[in-house]
């Protein structure tokens, strides 16, 4: 085994995942699954071993939505990947196909000249859907319902596909009528995919944007299962397997010192730090706890290393500029001090907010952090903390000061929580 940083990974790298697989095909028996996982965390690799090795009568289709446009672009992009996954169903398909003449004409004319459907098929299909495409394409999915098992569809980035809808001109209004109808295509006893799952990826808090829009109830029959770190048994184990498999002999110390400096056992950052003792050692250097600690500053923090967390700084991009600007005095405040209670946070919410923003608003961004994984609530004290000791010193290092002026410095008297 070998350090995978960033990419998904298959088979015995798939470290510590077994039973949260187990129970996400435990949930498909009676229930479609909203995956939440922060980004690198290891979504898209458990999405993968899904379709990998299917569990019963089960088939996977699996879709990588995060480069999907439009909503039409979606259906096709389902047909496609459903057409490459289940050659059995091929021939329902074009079957139906060729009965919808009436709209059809450019896509059946391409399917009868390819001996397997070529991309110019498929944009010739996208153009036929376009009008009416809601009606088009459940048409054509509801063959699905004749496939000799069942199908699981994994859908990867729905989240980062509807912001694209965005980016791209498709309306609140329209992204809305969407949401409906795939939540028709789910679960509709008539008309919808009966024999069919869907298990809905999503690595940053859906349910806000969808809030934002008012469309939260099209997700209401989702089973929502939120992937998170390894036990510490797994994170433990899989440190110790990385470093052996490179030949590299350290001591328990300094590897409990390695998984106390990142905090919560993320393989991503697991990875990293394993990567960086790798090098560090191989250049001579000891990798005692001290060393560990001398690695983690000076390469896992280091500038060479920024890209890896970049991504946490680049999203909040997504916010109004009024909003990015109080999430970042929020979390520069988090990242000096490592832990804050609510209303000290409140305070400083208040005083840059300037009665642009109400208590309500404050408390709406508290929980889109958390469900972005930025930020959570210690259970034993209540008090807001950085969701991972590397996320933490990472900010401080690179966002933590602004202006070389501290977050927390005494201000004007600002109203009370509540």
């Amino acid at each position: 085994m070998r350090p995978w940083i960033g990419a998904p990974v298959w088979g015995e790298d798939l470290w510590g995942r077994e039973a949260f697989i187990r129970r996400v095909w435990q949930a498909l028996e009676a229930n479609s699954v909203l995956l939440v996982a922060p980004r690198r965390f290891g979504k898209t690799s458990v999405m993968h071993a899904l379709c990998e090795e299917p569990r019963g009568t089960w088939k996977c289709v699996y879709l990588n939505a995060e480069y999907t446009t439009t909503p039409v672009a979606f259906a096709v992009q389902l047909i496609h990947a459903a057409w490459e996954a289940l050659p059995s169903w091929r021939t329902t398909f074009t079957k139906r196909l060729e009965q919808a003449k009436q709209w059809a004409r450019a896509s059946i004319a391409a399917l009868g000249v390819a001996t397997s459907p070529d991309q110019g098929f498929w944009l010739d299909l996208r153009r036929d859907m376009e009008r009416e495409w809601q009606l088009r394409s459940l048409d054509l999915l509801q063959t699905l319902r004749g496939a000799d098992a069942r199908v699981v569809f994994a859908i990867d980035e729905l989240a980062v596909m509807l912001e694209a809808f965005r980016d791209y001109g498709t309306s609140e209004a329209d992204t809305r009528s969407f949401l409906h109808w795939f939540r028709h295509l789910r679960t509709d006893p008539g008309e919808g995919l009966r024999n069919c799952r869907f298990v809905l990826g999503s690595s940053i808090g859906v349910e806000g944007a969808l809030s934002r829009i008012g469309a939260i109830d099209t997700i209401n029959d989702l089973q929502p299962i939120v992937l998170l770190e390894l036990a510490p048994a797994d994170a433990k184990a899989l440190l110790a397997r990385l470093l052996d498999d490179a030949g590299l002999r350290v001591s328990p110390a300094a590897q409990k010192a390695a998984l106390d400096a990142i905090g919560p056992g993320v393989p991503f950052f697991i990875q990293i730090m394993a990567d960086a003792l790798i090098a560090a050692a191989w250049a001579g250097e000891k990798v005692g706890p001290r060393g560990v600690r001398l690695v983690y500053e000076r390469d896992v923090l280091g500038t060479h290393s920024r890209t890896y967390f970049e991504h946490y700084y680049d999203r909040l991009r997504r916010y109004d500029p009024v909003d990015h600007d109080l999430a970042l005095a929020l979390l520069r405040h988090l990242a000096e001090v490592q832990r804050a209670a609510t209303s000290t946070l409140w305070a400083i919410y208040a005083r840059r907010a300037r009665d642009r923003r109400s208590h309500d608003d404050f408390r709406r961004m508290l929980a889109d952090l958390e469900t972005d994984f930025y930020i959570r609530a210690d259970a034993a004290t209540g008090e807001h903390v950085f969701w991972s000791n590397i996320l933490r010193d990472w900010w401080r290092r690179y966002y933590g000061m602004e202006d070389g002026h501290s977050t927390h410095t005494r201000g004007p008297r600002v109203p009370r929580e509540g």
